[in-house]
C-alpha cells in the first residue's frame, strides 16, 4: 500500500503523448487502418442504398398517374 500512496492512486503516464488520444490513433497497425476503410466504405454503401431506396423523392416519382 505504501507505493500506491506514493506514486497516487491513479498513476498518470509520464509521456504526455499518451493521453492524446489522435497520438494513440497514429501509433495503431496499417491493417487496423484497412479493415477501419473497409467498415467504412461498407456504411456508406449500405447508408446512401438505404437513402435513395427510402427517399420521399423516388416515392413521388414511382407513384401512378391519377386515372382521369
Amino acid at each position: 500500500m505504501e507505493m500506491m500512496a506514493e506514486r497516487g492512486l491513479w498513476p498518470a503516464p509520464q509521456d504526455p503523448f499518451e493521453e492524446n488520444p489522435i497520438f494513440l490513433m497514429l501509433r495503431l497497425p496499417g491493417d487496423t487502418w484497412v479493415r477501419l476503410a473497409i467498415w467504412l466504405a461498407i456504411g456508406l454503401v449500405i447508408n446512401f442504398v438505404y437513402g435513395i431506396k427510402h427517399s420521399r423523392m423516388t416515392q413521388e416519382t414511382e407513384a401512378p398517374a391519377p386515372a382521369e
